[in-house]
């Protein structure tokens, strides 16, 4: 923490925690319903300001742009050079929790889907900046960003005889030629909403001299951005470089502006460093040739399948689209890589920019919101009752109905799932619901389960030291050390081959890396350096070794990485008692345990599971299994709830023989 921060800190009395990327930025799903909807997603607009950019999915309606230094009835759009004003039933209202859409097309057609995209005005995040043109030439405008400018979109507010067609102007801190670090030459331009390259549209480079309190804006030659009478508008977005000040420690970037240059290599990709996963790209050829304005984002199911993306375009009113060429574009932990040589993302020796926000969140499981938003157990029924109200965007999800698989939803592979208990590659629900940001549900009632009851259904949420999945290309080699975000060493790590039928390979902090589990399987612990490389993970890396089920050359991989968090997650083990007398396992936790997965070590047995949903009691308990398709076990006694954690009364193989060894992971 920088000294300034320390001194400030300590005049207001308040504690030195920074922001979390959901404090200025959210991605926001709905459906329309044809008249007024709130769009609940946290953000204070009401107070603090900012901006809202929807575009609908499913449809060609223009992209919206509406912010809080003007009427809400006054519009831009990013595919537009037109003002729109006096258009009322767009946005009705900024909210102290979001905003309010009215029942026109654009906004909110009914049973239309929309992406949302909501940017609060937070110094070194995001500004916007109004002027009234003097017609004296370049002028000095202040902003309080308080960070540097890395891009921003500058527009003329005329609807008639603007200057340059009315285009919007892009700044970029990397436009100029050759993707040098500069940006403000004349003809360091783009319009957003045209695929021209630098400095081949309409218009004139509009920044000069930015600095962290201020800017110049051109206004020599036909007076350009500062003709006398006229109103103008610029959004500015900060680029953070190791200095972004957000998180607990006040020492995280969460958003990125740079360059980079293609190679045309589809097979080996081009890798761009970002320094943080993104969950929010836009994207522009520079040089070479034209090109879209390209936005992702994880929500929309942006994904690691080097495979078609659901892209939008900020210069057309298109819908989302998964055909085509140019979309192969795959996030990953520090960045993302294109498996594409199409020139509009990858053409060799071509120059690209981008804005990337980071995905969040920045704080650990129970330190800003509680472990009910880390974790959802619940059971559901019927083809309305299997759509699952989480409370929060997962990024895993279990789910299963009694006697049969239990299918692995990830975040980043959308309508892909994988079992439990089967070596099967991973396969298409494309019946699933992934994600619903307005009514917070995944929707399971798909041909896996239609009109069932009693569907089983877990929830997971990434978040550092506590939960985290990465995906992974294999290379084949006996030690391939594989970056992820858990921000802590991992302390079991689930694997699976997504491509071939392999395995599921466990790495348990207890057995070290010269061991491994099968998570499919109830074989007891062996020893092999094929699996982990007996190369014990770090904070940073995990280390697999040469075998089919971890690295195959050039198959995919995802990796499930836990770890304990203090009163919310425990991975650990204990030694059964055959229950002489009630074994409590204390995991440091204050109300129980709401979910318990349960592995013997030391010989075979099942990986048993419980949860609260079904029943943690003082009696009779439901146990599920992971590693097979069997039914639930009823009418046993055989985990009691404890205030700490957890208690086994029994003597039963699977969890408490006397003598046993027994791995564990338990959530509060």
């Amino acid at each position: 923490m920088t000294a300034s921060k320390i001194v400030a800190a300590a005049a207001s009395g308040t504690a030195s925690e920074g922001l979390d990327i959901q404090d200025v930025f959210q991605p926001f799903l709905y459906e329309g319903n044809g008249g007024s909807q709130s769009i609940q997603n946290g953000l204070d607009l009401s107070t603090d300001g900012g901006l809202v950019w929807i575009k609908q999915r499913s449809g060609t309606e223009i992209h919206w742009l509406v912010d809080s230094e003007r009427a809400l009835n006054q519009g831009l759009s990013s595919s537009s050079a037109s003002v729109y004003t006096g258009y009322n039933g767009r946005v009705s209202s900024f909210n102290n929790d979001g905003f309010t859409v009215g029942a026109t097309s654009d906004v909110n057609s009914n049973g239309q889907d929309y992406a949302s995209w909501t940017f609060k005005k937070t110094p070194k995040f995001f500004d916007i900046v109004t002027w009234t043109g003097n017609g004296a030439g370049d002028r000095v405008l202040t902003h309080n960003l308080g960070h540097t400018i890395g891009m921003a979109f500058v527009k003329e507010l005329v609807s008639s005889g603007a200057s340059y067609s009315g285009n919007w102007s892009v700044y970029h801190r990397n436009m100029g030629a050759a993707s040098s670090t500069d940006g403000t030459n004349q003809s360091d331009f783009m319009n957003l909403n045209d695929t021209a390259g630098r400095g081949d549209g309409t218009g004139v480079g509009p920044i000069r001299s930015p600095s962290s309190t201020q800017f110049t804006i051109r206004g020599g030659g036909s007076g350009e951005y500062n003709r006398s009478g006229v109103e103008y508008i610029a959004y500015l977005f900060a680029h953070h470089n190791n200095d972004g000040e957000f998180g607990p420690n006040q020492d995280q970037d969460i958003i990125k502006c740079g360059t980079y240059q293609g190679n045309g290599n589809y097979s080996t990709g081009k890798t761009v460093n970002v320094g943080f996963e993104p969950d929010w790209l836009i994207m522009k050829r520079i040089s070479g040739g034209t090109g879209g304005w390209k936005m992702l984002e994880t929500q929309r199911g942006w994904e690691t399948v080097q495979g078609n993306q659901p892209v939008m375009q900020a210069n057309n009113n298109s819908a989302e689209t998964l055909s085509g060429s140019g979309l192969m574009l795959d996030p990953q932990n520090n960045g993302f890589t294109i498996y594409d040589s199409d020139a509009s993302i990858n053409g060799n020796g071509n120059h690209y920019l981008y804005m990337a926000i980071r995905k969040g969140t920045l704080f650990t499981a129970g330190d800003k919101e509680p472990a009910t938003k880390f974790f959802n157990v619940a059971n559901t029924s019927g083809t309305s009752g299997n759509k699952v109200n989480v409370g929060f965007i997962p990024d895993m999800h279990l789910t299963y109905l009694n006697n049969n698989s239990k299918n692995l939803l990830s975040r980043h592979r959308k309508f892909k799932y994988l079992q439990t208990s089967s070596t099967s590659t991973q396969t298409n629900q494309n019946n699933a619901q992934w994600w619903l940001s307005a009514t917070n549900t995944i929707d399971t009632a798909t041909n896996w389960y239609s009109s069932s009851s009693n569907v089983r259904q877990y929830s997971w949420r990434r978040a550092p030291g506590y939960f985290d999945q990465t995906m992974y290309y294999g290379n084949g080699s006996s030690s391939h050390a594989i970056n992820h975000s858990l921000g802590a060493v991992p302390e079991m790590i689930w694997i699976k081959n997504t491509q071939l039928g392999e395995n599921w390979a466990v790495y348990h902090k207890d057995h070290g890396a010269a061991k491994h589990l099968r998570l499919n399987s109830n074989d007891m612990t062996s020893s092999s350096s094929t699996r982990f490389a007996a190369v014990n993970p770090t904070s940073t890396q995990f280390t697999v070794g040469s075998d089919n089920e971890v690295n195959r050359s050039n198959d995919q991989f995802v990796a499930y990485l836990f770890a304990t968090v203090a009163g919310v997650s425990k991975v650990g083990n204990y030694t059964g008692n055959g229950g002489s007398t009630a074994n409590v396992i204390d995991c440091g936790f204050s109300n129980g345990a709401r979910f318990v997965l349960i592995k013997r070590a030391d010989t075979s047995g099942n990986w048993v599971f419980y949860d609260t949903a079904r029943g943690i009691n003082s009696g009779h308990d439901v146990e599920g299994t992971l590693n097979n398709t069997n039914g639930d076990t009823t009418g046993v006694d055989m985990i009691d709830p404890h205030a700490s954690g957890f208690s086994l009364p029994s003597n039963r193989a699977d969890n408490n023989a006397s003598g046993g060894v027994y791995f564990f992971y338990a959530i509060a």
